[in-house]
C-alpha cells in the first residue's frame, strides 16, 4: 500500500530493492512452506504489484487471481 503513495518513484524506492532480493526472499518462503501440503492449483496473490511473486506462483498454479490497489499497474502472465 505504501508504494500506492510514492508516486513515480515507487519502482525506484520499492519495486527495484525487492526484486533484485527476490530469489533469496522466495528461498526463504519455500523453505518454511515445504513441509506443508499446500494445493496451488487455484492461487490468489493479494498485492500482487508487479508480479516479482506471482511469475513464480504461476509455475505452481493452474489458476491466478492477481489484486492489487494500484489501478495503474497491470501484470498479464
Amino acid at each position: 500500500m505504501r508504494a500506492f503513495f510514492w508516486g513515480d518513484n515507487a519502482a525506484k524506492i520499492y519495486f527495484e530493492p525487492a526484486e533484485a532480493d527476490m530469489d533469496i526472499q522466495w528461498g526463504m518462503v519455500q523453505k518454511f512452506l515445504t513441509p506443508y501440503p499446500i494445493d496451488y492449483t487455484t492461487t490468489m496473490e493479494l498485492s500482487c504489484g508487479h508480479g516479482r511473486n506471482s511469475e513464480r506462483l504461476a509455475d505452481l498454479s493452474q489458476n491466478m487471481i492477481l489484486v492489487d490497489v494500484n489501478p495503474e499497474k497491470h501484470l498479464i502472465l
